[in-house]
């Protein structure tokens, strides 16, 4: 279970380094000008109906054991009378490894369709006696985002940890070159 906890850390600082570059509106290239907005970007990169499926592995004195799995499936539904794409991300351990730490998480995001930013963020986990959810909201007209936790002030471009996987496979690099 502890290569679990290791795939949901790194999972959440890729996240966090993806939201932190993406929290400027514009990137801008010195003799180029503006290359990239941040805030509004088409999805070229995947549809509804998309599932990807993953066989988590613990490694013990190098041997790997097959000890979960994780699910991704994308939709398309309606939130406040707009499209956006709902994104699940579940997790779980193996039933015979229960005993040690079971896993059971689950994370979503709804994107709207247009500008490929978040409307809302659930994040419900369970992992042995640890258990977190929260819920987040974005207002992009007053730029919080609220959750269960309180109201916060965030950048125009903010990503969840989810939804900047979602975007990032819709950048186009090869419009970039070293030092952009």
């Amino acid at each position: 279970m502890i290569r679990m906890k290791r795939f949901n850390a790194l999972f959440f600082i890729m996240g966090f380094l993806l939201i932190l570059g993406f929290t400027t509106p514009m990137s801008v290239n010195k003799a180029q000008g503006p290359i990239e907005d941040f805030c509004t970007i088409r999805n070229t990169s995947f549809g509804t109906g998309e599932q990807l499926s993953f066989v988590i592995y613990y490694s013990i004195v190098g041997i790997y054991v097959n000890a979960g799995n994780a699910t991704v499936v994308t939709s398309l539904e309606r939130m406040n009378n707009r499209p956006v794409y709902h994104i699940t991300g579940s997790g779980k351990s193996n039933s015979s490894y229960n005993w040690i730490s079971k896993v059971d998480n689950r994370y979503e995001t709804f994107m709207d369709t247009t500008t490929m930013q978040p409307v809302k963020f659930i994040r419900d986990v369970h992992e042995g006696n640890h258990k977190k959810y929260e819920n987040v909201s974005f207002n992009r007209v007053t730029k919080t985002a609220v959750s269960n936790d309180g109201v916060y002030k965030v950048p125009p471009c903010i990503q969840d940890v989810v939804s900047s996987l979602y975007y990032a496979r819709n950048i186009d690099f090869s419009r970039f070159k070293p030092g952009d």
